[in-house]
């Protein structure tokens, strides 16, 4: 998730999500409020669990601007990974 931060601070015109799963939504809030991170972080329901392929957790989507994926990347990403991705 640092690097997830760092990215949405660099990349201003690139829209940064994170979405809690397989969560309670206890969890969530308690869970961001100790990662502090600058990018909004949203709870997750079965209807977006279900609308975007993944394999496990954590996992990266770039979605354009139509909700299609043009990306994806199954683990954890750096800085570095995340501009490759968006740069396709």
């Amino acid at each position: 998730m640092p690097d997830l931060d760092e990215f949405a601070r660099t990349h201003p015109e690139v829209a940064v999500l994170g979405v809690a799963v397989n969560d309670t939504l206890a969890a969530a809030i308690n869970f961001a409020a100790e990662v502090s991170v600058d990018y909004p972080l949203a709870f997750g329901n079965p209807t977006f669990e279900g609308a975007y392929p993944w394999l496990g957790l954590p996992v990266t989507w770039v979605i354009d601007g139509s909700g299609t994926v043009t990306a994806l990347h199954n683990g954890i990403i750096t800085v570095e990974g995340l501009e490759r991705l968006i740069s396709r």
